[in-house]
């Protein structure tokens, strides 16, 4: 006779097996292939990069790590096969030569490994990265407060908030603050100007809506604009 409560509870334990990834296909020894795509041999890049690489497998692709000077970071997956991974070149030394290779791993244990690629970091003459400027917090009648990324430019000069009565950034903007530390990344609007002014004797106007962007600077006279937000 069939137990079938047995029965049930071996089959039970297979499909648990599948759903956790514990039945690999001991079967398969084919590696993934994997190559990088971006950037070629002997590019120069600079700021914050995007390395490129392709990952296929006759079954899937569960992982991949990109290697930059033998240092293992995730690549994120993208579409169609197509992974990436987003680098800060900006903490190199200028002129300085980088190997880029990356590794693909299937269920069944396999790894394919890229071909290496050489390339140069070189950010002299580049205007830094744009920062996100996240939307206003702790709006009052009177305040609001504002907050962004930390800048990642080793030429690094300063951040400059700008306010602003529309979205037309035609100059008559008004500069809040400049802030020369990098790591200060949180300003409070309070109607005060970079020139001592004043928006009002008690701060911002009540019911009126304000827009900001922000500059970052660096020391060789390159800067550029973050993205525009704005609360009433």
């Amino acid at each position: 006779m069939i137990n079938f409560k047995l029965t049930f509870t071996a089959l039970l334990v297979c499909v648990s097996g599948v759903m956790i990834g514990c039945a690999k296909d001991e079967g398969d020894t084919e590696p993934p292939a994997v190559g990088i795509t971006a950037p070629v041999d002997s590019q120069t890049v600079n700021g914050r990069y995007t390395i490129k690489c392709t990952a296929t497998d006759n079954r899937s692709v569960v992982a991949v790590k990109v290697i930059i000077d033998g240092k293992m970071v995730d690549a994120l997956f993208q579409s169609n096969s197509m992974f990436h991974y987003y680098w800060n070149t900006t903490d190199r030394e200028d002129s300085s030569r980088h190997y880029i290779t990356a590794q693909a791993f299937d269920a069944s244990d396999n790894i394919g490994l890229a071909d290496t690629v050489i390339c140069y970091v070189d950010n002299r003459g580049i205007a830094p990265v744009a920062v996100l400027l996240s939307a206003p917090t702790n709006v009052t009648k009177h305040s609001m407060t504002l907050s962004w990324e930390q800048s990642i430019d080793k030429d690094f000069l300063d951040y400059r908030l700008y306010r602003n009565q529309n979205n037309v950034w035609d100059g008559s903007e008004k500069l809040v603050v400049i802030i020369r530390n990098p790591y200060q990344t949180v300003h409070t609007d309070d109607g005060s100007n970079a020139d001592t002014s004043w928006v009002t004797p008690w701060g911002l106007d009540e019911n009126k809506t304000y827009y900001y962007r922000l500059q970052v600077a660096e020391t060789g006279g390159l800067s550029i604009y973050s993205n525009v937000v704005s609360a009433a």
